[in-house]
């Protein structure tokens, strides 16, 4: 395993975004090498910064649990916003989660039910049950808000697949 980690750091050195990803993914899961949140943050990173959705939507996880990073909500969410504006569900998911409870941003249950839409649109079955719960809080009027949002949300999102 060191011989792929080698390989992996080869390459993400080079700058290629999915090997940077691969590396973070190695150092935070402990494969192969000691689990090291610092160098899974830093690789996380590199792949984020050029716009890598799955290192964003980690990098919004290892922040809102506070692994190898300081617990950071407002980090959480401008991560999990970064890779939700790429289609990736479980961001949109656990972005609603933080508009739901207001960590991170205002509580904004009409943003958390729009969010859960999304997030189911893009397969996330567990935005069904979420939505449900919040719609308990909410007027019929504010879900209504809510499914414009949401529609509008994919109506300029839909050009294009993300890989």
């Amino acid at each position: 395993m060191p011989e792929l980690v080698d390989a992996f750091k080869a390459v993400a050195e080079q700058g290629d975004m999915e090997a940077q990803f691969s590396l973070g993914f190695v150092y935070a899961s402990s494969l192969g090498v000691a689990q090291d949140y610092k160098q899974a943050m830093f690789w996380y990173e590199k792949a984020a910064a050029q716009g890598h959705s799955k290192a964003q939507f980690q990098l919004g996880l290892k922040c809102e649990k506070g692994e190898g990073v300081k617990l950071d909500y407002n980090m959480a969410a401008n991560w999990y916003a970064k890779a939700a504006e790429q289609r990736h569900a479980g961001a949109q998911l656990n972005l609603g989660v933080l508009y739901y409870e207001g960590k991170g941003v205002a509580q904004d249950y009409v943003e958390a039910h729009k969010r859960f839409t999304i997030a189911e649109i893009n397969g996330n079955s567990n935005a069904i049950s979420n939505r449900s719960v919040i719609e308990g809080n909410m007027t019929q009027e504010q879900i209504a808000e809510a499914q414009q949002r949401a529609n509008a949300w994919i109506t300029t999102h839909s050009r294009g697949k993300d890989a």
